[in-house]
């Protein structure tokens, strides 16, 4: 969430548990007159990935409450996101990361 702070000075960045609500995104950001919900999952591929696109969609699918929910945010507001950090644990460099984003409606 500091990351985000920083990327966008001024803005409001809620960071909502999931007890309460399930399938509620992991945060709502509100930035010049913007609202956006966003959910962050982490994907580890197995070995047969080569590197090609991440499967966000099939991802976000995994949390059907989840991605209801995602969906009628997509339509009361400004975005909402999936962003998904991939972490490769094998193969020559196992610290490799890279970040995805998948847009609702």
């Amino acid at each position: 969430m500091t990351g985000i702070r920083k990327a966008l000075p001024g803005s409001q960045v809620i960071k909502h548990a999931d007890r309460s609500f399930i399938g509620m995104g992991d945060c709502s950001i509100t930035w010049q007159q913007t609202i956006s919900w966003v959910e962050f999952k982490c994907w580890i591929p197995g070995k047969t990935w080569n590197g090609g696109d991440v499967p966000v969609e099939k991802i976000a699918a995994e949390s059907e409450k989840q991605l209801e929910f995602m969906q009628k945010m997509s339509r009361e507001a400004h975005l909402s996101a999936y962003i998904v950090r991939t972490v490769r644990r094998w193969g020559k460099d196992p610290n490799y990361k890279s970040l995805e984003t998948f847009q609702m409606g």
